[in-house]
């Protein structure tokens, strides 16, 4: 159990502060090229799952899978699923990676996909790679991800922090219940330093960012009742 509303947007924020901001305000949507690519895995602890030698053929996928801004979530993760299906189908799907370096190339309306996002929110199903991560998104369209992200957006308005966090946040959220309980204490008690360390008016702002956000994820049944 995650004792304080605040801890998912802090963590998102921390994350935005450390490296979010740079990638996000890159063009990636036309600079993404393998330096890029790497770039975002070193952080992200997701290089390992793109085999060497394959960088270009992972950015031009991302490119041509037709995903956009506009989309809705479903949508998306169909046409990444696909895409992902057609050039990796023989190998060792990088669906998190993918799904990753998506979100700085079109961040509105989408987060990431990986296995403790995914544990929280579907459990432990016997599917793998590519039907995972389907059935992840489903899970998150079926559950109401579009009206929680506006929710989530109007609870930010009233702060000057970067409207893009409210989809980081969601993630951080379902990251903080998916990681081993054993895990959680230690993870918390960085978040908190990293609150304490903020000069005083930010420190506050975060915290009542994130009791606002904290409140509209608490309403809504994210969580599989399993995890």
């Amino acid at each position: 159990m995650i004792d304080g509303a605040h801890y998912p947007f802090a963590l998102a924020y921390q994350w935005w502060l450390t490296c979010d901001a740079y990638f996000t305000n890159a063009d990636l949507s036309s600079d993404l090229d393998e330096r890029w690519l790497r770039e975002i895995g070193k952080p992200y602890l997701v290089n390992r799952t793109i085999p060497i030698g394959r960088e270009a053929a992972f950015v031009s996928m991302i490119k041509s899978s037709g995903q956009s801004a506009e989309m809705d979530l479903e949508q998306r993760a169909a046409r990444l699923s696909l895409a992902l299906s057609r050039n990796f189908g023989g190998e060792k799907v990088p669906a998190s990676a993918a799904s990753k370096v998506s979100w700085f190339v079109w961040p509105q309306g989408w987060t990431m996909y990986d296995s403790y996002a995914a544990k929280a929110l579907i459990g432990n199903p016997s599917a793998t790679g590519v039907a995972r991560m389907e059935m992840f998104y489903a899970a998150l369209a079926m559950r109401g991800w579009n009206d929680l992200l506006g929710e989530m957006r109007r609870a930010l308005r009233p702060f000057a922090f970067d409207p893009r966090i409210a989809e980081r946040t969601i993630d951080k959220f379902l990251f903080l219940h998916g990681i081993d309980e054993a895990a959680l204490e230690p993870a918390l008690a960085m978040i908190d330093g990293f609150v304490d360390a903020l000069p005083a008016e930010l420190r506050d702002d975060v915290v009542r960012a994130g009791e606002a956000t904290g409140e509209k994820l608490s309403s809504v049944r994210l969580i599989h009742r399993d995890t």
